[in-house]
């Protein structure tokens, strides 16, 4: 009878452990593409916009005056990175990329895809500030899908965004040098101040 109780409690113990690793296995991929709403408005992109943008870059460097002033909006940022993503083809790791600017913070959405198994929704809130002349990216907050992303993976990712930033910058100003003084983001746009010159 006790040979009986012990066999039962084993196939009761195994039972419990399948359903259990059964749910990890199968929560986080649920988790991931779930599709959570955060954009707040219609941001379209367009190659014209990010035409736009590039000629904005391009008359400011170009122009006599010592200090600038950038104003650049969501839909230009966003349709920038949008060809720039394009021009990866298949590779691109995020596609339907959307950035807007609001509450002095920037946001970023889109589905990250060639890098996990699944499409995932990653949605991005950073802020933006200048040290030495560089802008420098603190993502504050990260999600894939419905699940927040680690502070360590955070600060590694606002690391790599702000090294990546400072080497575009620094390949911009062997031609016109510049330094950045101030980033302003304001709702649907952001500004950007600098001094020409070293």
């Amino acid at each position: 009878m006790e040979m009986m109780r012990g066999r039962r409690e084993k196939r009761i113990l195994c039972l419990s452990l399948a359903i259990v690793l059964l749910v990890l296995a199968c929560a986080p991929c649920g988790l991931l593409s779930t599709r959570v709403p955060t954009l707040p408005r219609s941001i379209p992109t367009s190659p014209a916009a990010a035409q736009h943008l590039k000629e904005k870059l391009e008359e400011t460097l170009a122009e006599g005056e010592e200090e600038f002033t950038l104003r650049l909006t969501e839909e230009e940022v966003t349709s920038y990175l949008a060809c720039k993503l394009e021009e990866m083809g298949e590779g691109a790791p995020i596609k339907d990329l959307r950035i807007w600017f609001t509450e002095g913070k920037i946001h970023a959405t889109g589905d990250l895809s060639n890098v996990l198994p699944v499409q995932t929704r990653v949605t991005i809130v950073a802020s933006a500030k200048v040290a030495n002349g560089q802008v420098q990216i603190t993502i504050e907050k990260a999600m894939a899908g419905s699940v927040p992303l680690p502070s360590v993976l955070l600060t590694s990712l606002s690391k790599t965004i702000s090294e990546t930033l400072q080497e575009a910058q620094e390949k911009a100003t062997k031609e016109s040098p510049f330094r950045i003084t101030e980033v302003e983001i304001r709702e649907k746009e952001i500004i950007i101040t600098g001094r020409k010159g070293k």
